[in-house]
């Protein structure tokens, strides 16, 4: 009698329209500390005075995290093609950010794109000559890049794969990385932005994976139970 009523319950429970919240609210959680870690790693690094206009990484990193949050939502995506389009978005959008600081002469995409280009030949060849350069352009043009790999890769792993650790590990890297060379140090509420965010990660994951076993197992458990865990 008991077993037909737990059977009834969830049966009567897989009908019921999910709440909102329910269906969507663990990929926005996701998506959003995702994006705050990320953000306190690369606003960081702009902060840092490493170069001049190194303020164009954070835009090119929100980017990169809002690419991955559409691109993980398709599950009929494959990811080498999702990571393809990435890549050609990816260096689209640093092209336009990057523009500001090239020649003002230099008035279109296709120009910015090609004077980036350029810059990368002559640094090639220089290296081949064994030479080192000092192109701060391409300096700033490769931070960006790792910027928007850094905020795609995270949301990414987050949605498709739930690797929590793996996510808090790529950007703890990154962040320790500047914290150590960095002169002056970024300002200390970007740090503490990164421990929140990465610990509610951790959190929110592990909450997924019980959620994952309970349901499997047919074990029933508030909708909203994940909110109060987080």
């Amino acid at each position: 009698m008991i077993a037909d009523t737990a059977q009834a319950f969830r049966a009567t429970r897989e009908r019921a329209p999910q709440h909102w919240m329910t269906a969507n609210g663990p990929w926005a959680l996701s998506v959003l500390l995702g994006a705050a870690m990320t953000f306190a790693v690369v606003q960081s690094v702009a902060l840092s005075n490493w170069a001049h206009g190194l303020t164009a990484i954070t835009p090119v990193a929100i980017g990169g995290i809002l690419v991955a949050a559409v691109f993980a939502r398709f599950r009929w995506l494959p990811g080498y093609l999702a990571h393809l389009l990435s890549a050609v978005l990816g260096l689209a959008w640093t092209v336009k950010m990057l523009g500001p600081l090239m020649d003002t002469g230099l008035t279109t995409w296709r120009d910015h794109a090609l004077e980036l280009l350029i810059h990368g030949i002559v640094a090639g060849r220089l290296a081949a000559q064994g030479g080192v350069g000092d192109d701060l352009l391409l300096f700033v043009a490769v931070l960006a890049l790792i910027s928007w790999a850094l905020g795609y890769a995270s949301i990414w792993m987050l949605l498709r794969y739930g690797w929590a650790w793996w996510v808090v590990l790529l950007n703890a890297v990154m962040l320790f990385v500047n914290l150590t060379y960095a002169s002056p140090k970024p300002p200390i509420s970007l740090f503490f932005l990164f421990d929140a965010a990465a610990l509610l990660i951790i959190v929110q994951q592990t909450y997924l994976q019980r959620a994952r076993s309970w349901d499997a197992a047919h074990m029933d458990y508030p909708d909203f139970l994940g909110w109060r865990f987080v």
